[in-house]
């Protein structure tokens, strides 16, 4: 491949060190670091320049090994600033969910020092983040506020909200930070990050076949979504032939926008963290200088625990799964996974949402949104509509008593509408399990993935149906 310059601009970061070195809102932090780790992570630059020739570019092939160790140095280098005790782990391999062993290449932040609630974990200068309103500014000064219009186009035609063009001008700049190989003044973060993925993105056509109809369908439009990112590339003018052609780069790309970014920012150092439902951690911006990124602490933390932030919402496994590829286990609750009901007004405020509509994943207990929607759509199909508005009214003013009672008068309809779909869907989950497992994972190297996500739903469902025996009986 060419090397191709891309023209933003650009500096060498590893002279920000000293800015940056002395202040963290008067709030100490440790670099843990001393001048033998500054001059290696210079070094390292340097003999990348020197061995690249504009010839070296990140290896993007599934199976290359994360350089993660000289990354950690260069951040430092470029004024990073760490509590004591921050630390990146590479996490243990783990099964794959079919007999065998999982090699991970996921890392970690854990603390080996306790963090005390409300203290500063972690500071990255703005001059190292890549912000879609900067990437966008930037490449209307180098090429014309015109560059994008016919991309952009493009994208509207095909059906790509606006809301994602950020997100699209990351994916931009992370592939003209990639043709710059070695001579990119963020290539050592680049050969840092995760080369193999497991989001909707990455899947085949036949993963989405294995898969419950909602994660189906937001996974294959993560890949739709891709797909549209990847062919806009020709009216790109920037951009290199070369890459034009190379879907696994701009799939590569892809992924790592939609499974680091936070909203509109790439944040090198920041985006190591994990998630977790619970989190221990949280980024915070200053209004005197919101431009940098701040992480605080929000507990007491002990020492040699893992840090965490939080991703999204934690109701919302599938979401998590599609867009970022895990499975979230300390979710507390999912989805019921009732989708044949059509939205109107009021059942949207009866609750009929991904994001209300839950089981709860320990417990098997089910929210009152499920009861409401699924009440109020079988007065629907009786033609009781006096009971019906009655219902919603009941509803809509707070009166849990007349609500209480009409449930109650209902309830042997409600019940057994619910249990028939936990019982058809524990039985399709089988099925599509059953049809993951006839495919070769080396074709499919993501159905050890979904078949775990459909074990973790499974497990669910049988603690709902537990829960309606229970309550049917009684």
């Amino acid at each position: 491949m060419k090397r191709v310059v891309a023209g933003l601009l650009l500096f060498y970061l590893p002279s920000l060190a000293s800015a940056f070195s002395s202040s963290f809102h008067n709030r100490h932090i440790n670099n843990n670091n001393n001048v033998d780790r500054r001059r290696t992570a210079t070094i390292a630059v340097q003999s990348f320049a020197a061995a690249s020739d504009g010839a070296v570019f990140v290896d993007i092939d599934e199976n290359a090994i994360r350089d993660v160790g000289t990354f950690d140095e260069w951040t430092i280098n470029c004024g990073v600033q760490r509590s004591e005790g921050f630390q990146l782990l590479l996490n243990e391999p783990r099964d794959d969910g079919t007999g065998g062993i999982l090699q991970n290449d996921d890392y970690s932040v854990i603390t080996t020092e306790p963090i005390e609630a409300g203290s500063p974990v972690l500071y990255v200068p703005n001059e190292m983040m890549f912000t879609a309103a900067k990437i966008r500014t930037e490449l209307g000064t180098n090429y014309g506020p015109q560059v994008l219009e016919d991309a952009e186009q493009y994208l509207t035609a095909v059906g790509v909200d606006t809301e994602y063009f950020p997100q699209y001008y990351l994916f931009l700049k992370v592939l003209m930070e990639y043709e710059l190989g070695t001579n990119s003044n963020w290539y050592i973060w680049l050969n840092s990050l995760p080369r193999k993925f497991t989001s909707g993105a990455s899947m085949t056509p036949y993963c989405f076949e294995c898969l419950p109809p909602l994660t189906s369908k937001l996974s294959s439009n993560e890949r739709v979504k891709f797909i549209y990112f990847f062919k806009s590339l020709f009216k790109i003018p920037f951009v290199s032939d070369e890459t034009k052609q190379n879907q696994d780069l701009s799939k590569w790309a892809y992924n790592i926008v939609y499974t680091r970014c936070f909203g509109s920012t790439l944040v090198p150092m920041a985006d190591m963290f994990n998630h977790a439902t619970q989190a221990n951690v949280e980024i915070q911006y200053d209004d005197a200088d919101p431009s940098n990124c701040y992480v605080y602490s929000n507990q007491d933390i002990p020492e040699n625990s893992s840090l965490f932030l939080s991703y999204g919402e934690p109701t919302n496994p599938s979401h998590l799964f599609a867009t970022y590829g895990f499975l979230d286990e300390s979710s507390p609750a999912t989805f019921c996974k009732i989708m044949n009901i059509k939205s109107t007004p009021e059942l949207q405020n009866l609750g009929l949402d991904f994001t209300r509509m839950l089981f709860y994943t320990e417990t098997g207990d089910i929210t009152t949104e499920v009861w409401d929607v699924l009440l109020y759509t079988i007065l629907e199909e009786r033609n009781e509509k006096q009971i019906q508005s009655q219902f919603y009214t009941a509803h809509m003013n707070d009166d849990a008593e007349t609500k209480n009672a009409i449930h109650a008068q209902y309830f042997a309809y409600t019940s057994k509408k619910l249990k028939h779909h936990v019982d058809t869907f524990l039985q399709e989950l089988d099925q599509l399990s059953g049809k993951a497992l006839t495919k070769d994972v080396r074709v499919h190297p993501r159905i050890p993935i979904i078949l775990q996500h459909n074990e973790f739903v499974k497990q669910t469902f049988l603690k709902v149906q537990m829960k309606l025996n229970e309550m049917m009986m009684g």
